[in-house]
């Protein structure tokens, strides 16, 4: 599998692929290959996202905070995929 490897040569963590690849870890691997590859991605798994405020207000914040809709980017600086009891560095990815 073409994603296992790129993930695992980004991750640099080597291993060999399950017996049993659930349809979920497969895409685990797509989107973690799709951000490898710089590419934006949605991720059918993530209902949630928790962030830490500043404690500074500001008009882009409040409609964000309202739910008037506003599309926002966010850098995780050391983002881990989970991915058959393991946590695959893939280091910085934008969300």
């Amino acid at each position: 599998m073409e994603d296992l490897h790129v993930v695992q040569q980004h991750a640099r963590h080597h291993f060999a692929l399950p017996s049993e690849l659930r349809p979920a870890d497969r895409v685990l691997l797509r989107i973690a290959r799709l951000l490898i590859d710089g590419h934006c991605v949605a991720n059918p798994f993530l209902t949630s996202l928790t962030m830490e405020l500043s404690g500074e207000d500001s008009p882009v914040l409040r409609a964000i905070l309202l739910g008037n809709g506003a599309a926002n980017r966010a850098l995780l600086p050391n983002f881990t995929l989970p991915f058959d009891d393991r946590e695959l560095p893939l280091g910085a990815v934008h969300i």
